[in-house]
């Protein structure tokens, strides 16, 4: 029997508008259009959502590339007057783990963020907060799930840790009222839109107050330790509704730490798979973390999960896979494991 439609998730958030209109007649996205138009280009997010103090120049690809280095360093500096310092300044299109954006402290530093703009680009302003969250939510059109929100540490501009649960958003194993407030106000966002399939927001956490940041259309990096964390994964309820299936509620199994591996990481994470092969009895032996394929994924000791991706080219600050940790708390990485890691 030939099915009435068939789905296509989409593995980037960075396709344009006019490209999902070349998607064939009949396809069910995996999320709405308005959504991935706004995060294509974040100055369409900011006036979606209620984000910190934007300031956006009106400004096409073709007029970003035709100014020259002293026209963008004058508009720059007009917005960061307008805007105030320290401020942000990222790149409407393709920004991630640091990459296309710089942060505005002072004048040199207008100076060098202005070669940004030979792209459309947007200012934000800079705010204190005491810690990054992100919300990954799933939904079908009708129900909504949100899997337990994590807390990131980043290092360098990249996410490094992802811990569940955190104090300043659960209690007890519950969510406080901050942290009902940060759901109830992304799944109001979700429904807002029209959106179906998975969506992440990051957010910045200050006190009882919170204030988005970015979002991601995607199975997401903060949403990694839901793999061995809950009881249900962000990958496992993708398929659920791409498959027209329930999705399932999740719940956290145990405290969870995820850690990012990158370029400088992956020997470390070899050789925690070679030590954990090394005794995994009689036959089995690795020599040195050489010996352990870019591609691994497996337990590799009592609750410690090991996933590499498989990439054959590794450099400094590339994601070449993740660890998950259950159960296990912040301190106990800090001391426990983090020091075989650069």
């Amino acid at each position: 029997m030939t099915p009435e439609y068939f789905a296509l998730p989409v593995r980037t958030e960075s396709v344009s508008a006019a490209a999902e209109e070349d998607a064939p007649d009949g396809t069910a996205e995996t999320s709405g259009k308005k959504s991935r138009a706004g995060k294509a280009e974040k100055n369409k997010t900011a006036e979606t959502v209620p984000e910190i103090g934007t300031v956006v120049v009106p400004m096409t690809e073709d007029e970003a590339a035709a100014m020259t280095p002293q026209e963008r360093l004058v508009q720059l500096a007009a917005a960061v007057g307008r805007m105030g310092k320290p401020c942000v300044l990222k790149t409407r299109r393709l920004g991630y783990d640091g990459h296309g954006q710089a942060v505005i402290r002072s004048f040199k530093d207008i100076e060098k963020a202005a070669e940004l703009l030979s792209v459309p680009c947007i200012l934000e302003e800079m705010i204190d907060f005491d810690f990054e969250a992100s919300v990954v939510m799933v939904s079908d059109g009708s129900d909504i799930i949100h899997f337990p929100v994590a807390r990131n540490i980043h290092r360098d501009g990249i996410l490094d840790l992802s811990i569940v649960p955190t104090s300043g958003l659960q209690r007890n194993g519950r969510e406080n009222e901050t942290c009902r407030r940060m759901t109830s106000a992304c799944e109001s966002f979700m429904k807002g839109c029209g959106y179906k399939g998975i969506l992440a927001i990051e957010l910045f956490v200050k006190g009882d107050d919170f204030y988005f940041n970015e979002m991601a259309p995607r199975p997401h990096n903060s949403g990694h330790y839901t793999i061995e964390g809950c009881t249900t994964s962000q990958y496992r309820e993708l398929c659920h509704f791409l498959l027209d299936m329930p999705l399932t509620v999740p719940e956290l199994i145990a405290p969870t730490v995820m850690k990012n591996i990158l370029g400088q990481d992956l020997d470390a994470a070899k050789l925690i798979v070679a030590e954990s092969l090394r005794g995994a009895g009689p036959g089995i032996e690795v020599s040195s973390p050489e010996d352990v394929d870019n591609a691994f994924c497996g337990e590799a000791g009592r609750g410690v999960y090991v996933h590499l991706y498989g990439k054959t080219q590794s450099r400094p600050k590339r994601k070449m896979g993740h660890i998950t940790f259950v159960p296990m708390t912040l301190d106990s990485y800090y001391s426990d494991w983090a020091y075989r890691f650069v």
